[in-house]
């Protein structure tokens, strides 16, 4: 399967754009985390917001008082055990 180019964008460390990402899988104040090109990115930093989504084009925006590192992680991990079992632990 072909990768799609993607861009991100960094102003002031306070707007993160991001484009051509197929899924945003969570979010909170603290940390952002999207698939973009079949890698997984996390965003972390304080006050963190996802402004907008665009399902058509892809396009993330997520703002927040610091964005403090953008980290991206190879693919989509799958836990070995299941939700349930985690929550239960």
């Amino acid at each position: 399967m072909e990768e799609k180019l993607h861009n991100i964008t960094l102003e002031n460390r306070k707007k993160l754009s991001a484009t051509a990402c197929s899924e945003v899988i969570s979010f909170d104040e603290n940390e952002v985390v999207l698939v973009s090109g079949g890698a997984q990115i996390v965003v972390k930093g304080r006050m963190l917001t996802v402004d907008e989504v665009s399902k058509t084009s892809g396009d993330v925006i997520v703002s927040g008082e610091s964005i403090d590192s953008i980290v991206y992680q190879k693919g989509r991990e799958k836990s070995k055990e299941g939700i349930f079992r985690r929550i239960l632990k």
